[in-house]
């Protein structure tokens, strides 16, 4: 995470087209409510995890069957538990909700999850004060 300066951040570029896709989608005018920057900033430093989330997801949904968003997120933590022993979770309780809420709103996925009011979705912790992205 390359912080530039405590309320500015910057975007590395785009490892897939999901992640690309989840951009466009947080910026539109109509989400803007909704994703606040300190969400599209753990978006950006955790593109794998979001790449996982929507393949998981989307393999699921074409075969016709429900999954839970937490399920996903359960197996992606164990995953990189079995595979890096010293790693740290980078998929923590709120980023679950950021991550169903997310994919409900991209194109062909609406209302794949069961969501709670989107109102306040927290922000991940560390991403707080992030007020600008460049």
């Amino acid at each position: 995470m390359l912080k530039l300066k405590p309320t500015t951040y910057y975007i590395p570029p785009f490892q897939s087209t999901i992640v690309s896709l989840c951009y466009d989608v947080m910026m539109e005018p109509e989400n803007r409510s909704v994703f606040k920057i300190g969400h599209m900033a753990w978006v950006m430093d955790n593109q794998m995890i979001v790449d996982q989330f929507f393949a998981m997801a989307d393999d699921e949904n074409l075969k016709g069957r429900k999954t839970g968003q937490r399920f996903i997120c359960e197996f992606l933590r164990w995953k990189t538990l079995k595979r890096e022993l010293n790693c740290e979770f980078k998929i923590n309780n709120d980023n679950v909700a950021l991550l169903a809420h997310l994919y409900n709103a991209c194109p062909g996925r609406a209302d794949y999850f069961r969501t709670r009011d989107i109102k306040n979705l927290k922000v991940p912790k560390g991403y707080e004060t992030i007020q600008e992205i460049i």
